[in-house]
């Protein structure tokens, strides 16, 4: 794509990450950038380091306009694929990656209703998930976590702004404008999970969870430093410290009685495993 029609294709859309396409870059404040890197480095540059990343198929769920898509193969996958909800982040995530001329082979990008997506017979299995920047917008969080659990092969990345509190807990929360954000969303009321309720959803759902940590050196990430946004690495058959280094050392244990009663009484998503 040639230099003027990137540029007068960026003033087509409002940009919240960083991207510089090709030596022309997208206008976003210092704190935005910030803030973008620093969440690279929170949770996307430790499997790049060691390796993991490389070679991965990676379903980025709520992929906005495809920025830890494009770091994902940045990162060595092998293939993205990304969805949203919302046509105009579809069309800025195809924008920026034809503006990159990154390989048609190596990635896609779907509108989908996440929760209908997951729905689908024709989903297969991804090594990893990327559930950021979503889950507190959504009403139905154990529903979601089952979903994701069935097309996740490896590791789950979790990003979602947290209810501070010291127990399993959920903080409701009106979305307001944001609706709706998903189509089928049941309410203009989304659940905000406090950390150890995010463990208790990816522990009961049959993950390995373990809470991020990060030494975090640029503005933009003050919801980060004050613990009301945090990332988790929820894995599959190995614990998440043979990924991550940064782990947190806190540990969270789901009761059997509440186990025993969610197998009981939770309906459960169906799909087939691919």
């Amino acid at each position: 794509m040639e230099s003027a029609e990137i540029e007068k294709m960026i003033d087509k859309f409002h940009w919240v990450y960083p991207y510089d396409l090709n030596g022309i870059k997208v206008p976003v404040t210092s704190v935005h950038e910030d803030r973008a890197f620093e969440r690279r480095r929170y949770f996307i540059e430790p499997i790049i380091a060691n390796g993991f990343l490389r070679g991965k198929r990676v379903l980025d769920l709520a992929c906005f306009s495809g920025w830890f898509s494009l770091e994902a193969l940045r990162g060595g996958a092998a293939y993205v694929h990304g969805v949203d909800a919302a046509p105009r982040f579809i069309d800025q995530a195809n924008f920026v990656f034809d503006a990159l001329d990154v390989d048609e082979s190596t990635f896609s990008f779907e509108c989908a209703d996440i929760f209908e997506f997951l729905r689908r017979e024709d989903v297969w299995t991804y090594d990893i998930v990327l559930l950021l920047g979503i889950m507190y917008h959504i009403d139905r969080p154990m529903e979601l976590m089952e979903a994701v659990r069935q097309v996740t092969g490896e590791l789950l990345i979790i990003d979602t702004m947290v209810f501070n509190y010291p127990d399993a807990a959920i903080q409701l929360r009106a979305e307001g404008g944001n609706k709706p954000l998903l189509e089928s969303a049941k309410t203009d009321i989304a659940f905000v999970p406090s950390p150890e309720a995010v463990h208790w959803f990816a522990k009961i759902n049959g993950f390995n969870c373990a809470s991020l940590t990060l030494d975090f050196q640029r503005d933009g990430v003050r919801d980060y430093i004050h613990n009301e946004r945090m990332a988790f690495a929820c894995t599959v058959d190995r614990e998440p410290s043979e990924l991550y280094e940064n782990v947190s050392e806190e540990h969270y244990t789901v009761p059997a009685t509440f186990r025993d009663w969610l197998s009981e009484r939770h309906g459960g998503f169906s799909r087939p495993v691919r």
